[in-house]
């Protein structure tokens, strides 16, 4: 089944954030709370964990990207 991850929204007036790295490529499967890219806002710079294990199928963005709080950043496929 394939899902869609999206940039978290974290609480604090935060509208757009950066892509600063991506750090899959796609094919490539992912455990829980492995590292998938890396977002700066004005305010902090971090690295998103994946929120469950899958394989990624595709980017959405790419590495300088500003999008959205919510924005859709990859396609990822689960088993079902």
């Amino acid at each position: 089944m394939i899902k869609v991850l999206a940039v978290p929204s974290y609480g604090y007036n935060v509208e757009k954030v950066a892509i600063t790295r991506l750090l899959k490529e796609p094919g490539e499967v992912f455990a829980l709370d492995e590292p998938l890219y890396e977002l700066e806002t004005d305010k902090v710079a971090q690295e998103v964990e994946a929120p469950f294990a899958a394989r990624l199928v595709r980017w959405w963005v790419a590495e300088g990207d500003v999008v959205p709080v919510g924005a859709p950043v990859a396609d990822v496929e689960v088993e079902a």
